[in-house]
């Protein structure tokens, strides 16, 4: 679109100043190279000073008539480092030395950070955001809404390691093979576990039969009882002795403990269920290999 009068400015400019303290001598450096005294703006207390009458500059030399003393306001403004740029000084690139925030910033485009952003307050992002590197959040992620029943504030996961043990005393025990791996999010814990031990493999111990070792206990709040986990098996082997009238096992989970108690049962009446004795289960092979799933209050 044509304009009247002067075309508007696309290059501006803008100098560089030296502040110096004064020596109470005439002699100083010049932070860049000029070639006369009229390159440079000298002042001294605020005042001009008039070129080659009050000073005199070459390369780095400033020699000034009189001397200036420590306590004299003493600068330089370059007229020589006048720097063109094609767009006003703002629209350059922001550093982590131009900004200092201490208010709201507001950002309505995308922002790209490639270091470390630290934020101590509150951060709202009507946009995508896009993070390719890892985000900490050491007081939760609010999903849905920010009430504590929207707050996810844990998420875990990684091995531990199952054991047969009793609820009296625990066995000495070589196992063929003993797995476990878990993840944990919120209050919810999935476990899985291999353990398969060979007829005999074991000594000593006393008690009920049980899987000790779980990375977490159960939860033992409210009323939900036996609700709190359950056992998906992909493999279940007992070649040991039943109870009477009993033919088939199963874990079961108690409230408030990291185990997982070994459980016998009729198959017409999965209801008419009694526990394993640890004497038992010396009589043959055991194997034990499923998903764990259960809630925990920690």
């Amino acid at each position: 679109m044509s304009t009247l009068g002067q075309k508007p400015a696309t290059q501006h400019v803008s100098t560089e100043k030296q502040t110096i303290t004064g020596n109470g001598g005439t002699s100083y450096t010049l932070q860049q190279s000029v070639s006369q005294a009229s390159d440079i703006e000298v002042f001294v207390n605020n005042t001009r000073q008039e070129p080659t009458v009050a000073y005199t500059a070459s390369g780095t030399t400033l020699t000034m008539t009189g001397a200036v003393n420590s306590s004299d306001s003493f600068y330089v403004i370059f007229q020589g480092k006048a720097i063109q740029t094609a767009g006003l000084p703002v629209d350059a690139a922001i550093t982590a030395s131009t900004i200092s925030a201490s208010q709201t910033l507001a950002v309505t485009g995308n922002t790209t950070v490639g270091g470390t952003a630290a934020i101590t307050g509150n951060t709202t992002v009507g946009g995508t955001l896009v993070n390719t590197g890892l985000i900490t959040a050491s007081a939760g992620v609010a999903i849905g809404g920010t009430g504590s029943d929207n707050t996810l504030d844990d998420y875990e996961e990684g091995t531990y390691t199952p054991t047969l043990g009793g609820t009296s005393s625990d066995p000495t025990v070589t196992y063929q093979y003993q797995v476990g791996k878990y993840r944990k999010v919120g209050l919810f814990v999935i476990a899985g576990l291999y353990v398969r031990i060979a007829g005999g493999n074991y000594s000593g111990g006393s008690g009920d039969a049980m899987i000790k070792g779980l990375p977490f206990a159960l939860g033992n709040t409210g009323n939900l009882s036996y609700g709190y986990g359950g056992f998906g098996s992909s493999w279940l082997y007992y070649g040991g002795s039943f109870s009477t009238g009993r033919n088939q096992m199963k874990l079961q989970f108690q409230p408030g403990e990291a185990a997982a108690r070994i459980w016998q049962y009729g198959g017409t009446d999965a209801t008419n269920m009694t526990a394993l004795a640890l004497s038992q289960v010396d009589d043959g092979q055991l194997i034990i290999s499923g998903v764990v799933t259960y809630l925990t209050d920690s």
